[in-house]
């Protein structure tokens, strides 16, 4: 009888917990989701825009601000419904971080803390990478 073909319990045991695992990690996305909108957007140059995505995650916590380099042929609806395929070069509670684009330049100043910040910052056209230097300036 021990060596009989069938369905073994271990099997099914297995299967449950990883579907107790991914539940447990899908939780606090759907009890507690983030909300995301374009707070600012500004010319980079002729070919990109730099979008300032405000996240709202409710009511006890402060807005975060992420930064974005985007083809500018990209619309907003598109970029906002497609926003995690891209990567922020900031993440930050500083609303007015950017001071001024310049000669392809980006200048920024930021008070507070800083979660992410990446340099040279990079943003695609079709096959194409193109990075940007960024001028930082950081206070606690």
């Amino acid at each position: 009888m021990l060596k009989e073909r069938g369905f073994k319990k271990r099997y099914a045991l297995g299967v449950i917990i990883i579907v107790m695992i991914w539940i447990i990690y899908m939780i606090p996305r759907w009890v507690f989701p983030v909300e995301y909108s374009i707070y600012k957007k500004t010319a980079l140059n002729d070919s990109a825009n730099i979008y300032i995505v405000q996240s709202d995650a409710g009511a006890t916590t402060a807005f975060g601000y992420h930064y974005y380099l985007i083809d500018n042929k990209t619309s907003d609806n598109n970029f906002i419904s497609h926003l995690d395929d891209y990567t922020p070069f900031l993440k930050t509670r500083d609303a007015n971080a950017l001071r001024k684009v310049d000669n392809g330049q980006i200048y920024l100043n930021i008070t507070g803390d800083i979660y992410y910040f990446s340099s040279p910052a990079q943003y695609r056209i079709q096959s194409n990478l193109y990075r940007i230097g960024i001028n930082l300036v950081a206070r606690p």
